[in-house]
């Protein structure tokens, strides 16, 4: 989901703490759940499991719904559009596709080269990188809080388990373009 100009960059705390307060809410509506997350500077990437398109789209807008609320607020009660178009919707129907996606959403900033102006190596702290199981390398996961779930286990078998097939992903590993 991309914002308009004039929102101030989706990176900074206030506005992070924002998008994560609402995956946390969201996160407990029926048949809609946000796997994996990577929030840039003017936009952010989602992986969802949703069992009905009904259920993706409600999902979607109560999430805009309240990431708009929550980012007007913190830019000091700013009114109006937030988010410059609808989402795009991708549906991931095997192997390959989900684990090109996961190393897309999970590695975006070094695509965006996000990580040349903060510090942090490798693994993205505006991501669900530390909550991400499935990396080959580096040092384990830093588990956050578990009163924070900003995502949630997969449930389907392409998520969890299908795209393993076909290798860990590497910290090191670049998003292929998409």
């Amino acid at each position: 989901m991309r914002v308009v100009p004039g929102i101030a960059r989706l990176r900074k705390d206030k506005q992070h703490r924002v998008i994560r307060k609402a995956l946390c809410a969201v996160n407990n509506r029926p048949g809609f759940q946000v796997a994996e997350y990577s929030i840039l500077g003017n936009h952010y990437h989602l992986i969802v499991e949703a069992k009905t398109r009904v259920a993706l789209s409600r999902g979607m807008q109560a999430l805009n719904v309240r990431v708009s609320r929550g980012l007007n607020r913190v830019q000091g009660g700013r009114r109006g559009t937030v988010f410059a178009d609808r989402y795009h919707a991708r549906v991931l129907d095997g192997p390959r596709k989900v684990r090109n996606a996961l190393v897309y959403v999970l590695q975006n900033a070094r695509k965006h080269e996000e990580h040349l102006c903060e510090a942090w190596w490798d693994r993205d702290p505006c991501s669900s990188a530390d909550y991400f199981t499935g990396w080959n390398d580096g040092p384990p996961p830093v588990r956050p809080p578990p009163d924070e779930p900003v995502v949630k286990s997969p449930r389907t078998w392409l998520l969890s388990t299908g795209w393993r097939r076909l290798g860990l992903i590497s910290a090191s590993e670049l998003p292929k373009n998409a």
